[in-house]
């Protein structure tokens, strides 16, 4: 997935292209795919969480003021100057990598969730405002990313992919 505007409203998720109409720009995670494009001659907000907020700043250089901390969990209502209703948005982990969200956006449009890269486990969702949506079937979209949904992706378990991190440590210490 290289990102995406959601129809009939003023939000963009890893969607780097200028487009002066998407007002509302979020960051799901700090990979290749999820940044391409974007630039330390950026010139709008974007809304991320507080790891992929670091990388921006200091390793794309794009300007402080227009990144903008969202806490995992917590609800941010958003007013639009184009809508009575404006819209809702919630980080949920995503389980990919430091630092790596979904958005639960809710609204006029309906409830979008935009996953970004993530890595389900069982019980990841729980004690989340997504967890009873999940439950209940009620989301209008999931824009689910699919980039390594290949037969012939094979990843290790996430505990063997931290005992060889741990392993290769090691090897320096």
């Amino acid at each position: 997935m290289a990102g995406h505007c959601i129809p009939d409203t003023r939000i963009a998720v890893d969607f780097w292209s200028e487009q002066p109409e998407k007002k509302y720009h979020f960051l799901t995670s700090y990979c290749k795919t999820q940044i391409a494009g974007l630039t330390s001659e950026w010139k709008y907000k974007i809304y991320t969480s507080a790891i992929n907020a670091r990388f921006l700043e200091n390793v794309i250089k794009v300007e402080k003021g227009l990144v903008r901390v969202l806490k995992v969990g917590r609800v941010y209502g958003v007013n639009s100057s184009r809508s009575r209703s404006g819209f809702s948005v919630t980080p949920i982990r995503a389980n990919h990598c430091p630092g790596s969200v979904m958005f639960l956006f809710e609204g006029s449009f309906g409830r979008v969730l935009y996953t970004g890269h993530c890595r389900y486990k069982p019980g990841m969702l729980a004690g989340t405002p997504l967890s009873p949506s999940v439950t209940n079937k009620n989301l209008d979209v999931i824009y689910l990313d699919n980039t390594y949904a290949a037969p012939y992706c094979r990843f290790p378990s996430e505990r063997e992919s931290l005992l060889k991190v741990l392993e290769i440590i090691n090897l320096f210490l």
